[in-house]
């Protein structure tokens, strides 16, 4: 992990620059969650992992919305999101950061990747969270 000197991007809290590859696209799960605890109405956790691998391990309150699908699913992100900024997860990071680009692109700006997915964040969030 590389840490940055520069100032973060609007609406990241600094500390959450050294726990990610590139801050302007990813997000650590830590600070994902403690936003989404302390300010949900500013931010939305999406899950883009197939129905197979949500069954496996799941965070509450994280909806669906796979990668292969998610053109044809804006219209209900964007309901499920409203105003708040999205943070996608998967399993390892990598799938959410093209669907956080897919989304950029459709005009959800400051989209953001959950570096690591839910393997980091059973790691560091959640234990009880199943890795597989």
């Amino acid at each position: 992990m590389t840490q940055h000197p520069h100032t973060s991007p609007p609406g990241i809290p600094r500390d959450a620059l050294e726990q990610v590859n590139d801050p302007e696209w990813e997000i650590a799960p830590w600070t994902t969650q403690r936003l989404l605890r302390d300010e949900p109405g500013k931010w939305a956790l999406i899950d883009c992992r197939r129905a197979e691998e949500l069954a496996l391990a799941r965070v509450d309150g994280a909806p669906m919305f796979t990668l292969a699908d998610m053109p044809a699913q804006f219209p209900e992100i964007q309901k499920f999101a409203g105003e708040r900024r999205v943070v996608v997860m998967c399993h390892s990071g990598r799938r959410s950061l093209k669907a956080a680009m897919l989304l950029r692109e459709a005009g959800f700006d400051g989209a953001l990747s959950m570096c690591g997915g839910i393997q980091r964040w059973s790691e560091e969030v959640d234990p009880r969270v199943p890795q597989y």
